[in-house]
């Protein structure tokens, strides 16, 4: 339960700061440049 909460946490962090990427980019293409990015 607690990875899980772990988780979750961490997926809103990444979608926060997803969010600060240029909008004309495809979902896709943000994540794979963010998962580059940040090593995930």
């Amino acid at each position: 339960m607690r990875l899980r909460a772990k988780m979750n946490k961490k997926k809103k962090e990444i979608n926060k700061k997803l969010h600060c990427y240029c909008n004309s980019y495809d979902d896709t293409t943000i994540l794979e440049t963010f998962a580059r990015n940040h090593e995930l």
